[in-house]
């Protein structure tokens, strides 16, 4: 069954390009034996399901991670606090730059969290940082449980 969105669930175990059938799903980049193209296996954010996808929809699926991340109610509350959506994708295409690969959106939101911190030191503002050290403490207690889907239940 194709998603609505993009990509083969993961229960079809066929390649994306010629949908032959695969022996065994893939969990990372990975060479389909018989069209020889590259399959790539990604996270959908709108449902966390693991899908298989072509070398040309990463992109797509990163601008709906981005989508899902500026849309969340973490980047709501630090949106309160100072950020703009623009900081959430500057820091992702920092982090992809430096990374080589696709970054955590965790990672992204962590590198806004820093960076907004650094402004709000330097304007001096003294109750906003206390705001966003609270932020970002709930965020690690969050996250510090493992369940990454949950986090963005927040």
């Amino acid at each position: 069954m194709k998603n609505k969105l993009i990509g083969i669930e993961l229960e079809e175990k066929e390649c994306p390009y010629c949908h032959k059938k695969l022996e065994k799903v893939p969990n990372k980049k990975t060479k389909c034996k018989f069209c020889e193209n590259f399959i790539f296996v990604r996270t959908r954010p709108s449902d966390m399901e693991k899908i298989l996808i072509k070398e040309n929809e990463i992109a797509k699926v990163e601008k709906c991670w981005i989508k899902y991340a500026i849309d969340s109610s973490w980047f709501k509350k630090l949106r309160e606090i100072g950020a703009k959506n623009q900081d959430f994708v500057s820091m992702y295409n920092i982090l992809k730059k430096r990374f080589g690969m696709t970054p955590s959106i965790l990672d992204v939101i962590w590198g806004v969290f820093n960076n907004v911190l650094l402004k709000l030191i330097r304007k001096n503002n003294q109750k906003k940082v206390a705001e966003l050290h609270k932020l970002m403490s709930e965020f690690r207690r969050v996250e510090s449980k493992g369940n990454t889907e949950k986090l963005w239940k927040y």
